[in-house]
């Protein structure tokens, strides 16, 4: 039931609001990203996880250090 509000609230956003830098937790996000903070989060976990596997042993690297870049930036300044 929260996903379903939370989509309708999405879709129902006029793009003027969605074109606007908003300040979540210290630091400031590109609106539209905004709504990818789980997205973000799960991201971050997989980092954890990556820590994880290399202490056991797995020698290749996992984590996108770049990703942070696309995710918290206007489209125009990620490229």
């Amino acid at each position: 039931e929260a996903v379903e509000e939370y989509t309708a609230a999405l879709e129902s956003a006029e793009p003027a609001q969605l074109d606007r830098m908003v300040t979540l937790f210290n630091f400031r996000v590109f609106a539209p990203r905004a709504v990818l903070l789980p997205v973000i989060d799960a991201n971050h976990h997989h980092g954890q996880i990556t820590y994880i596997q290399t202490l056991l042993g797995d020698g290749e690297y996992h984590f996108d250090m770049e990703s942070a870049g696309r995710f918290f930036a206007r489209p125009s300044e990620a490229e």
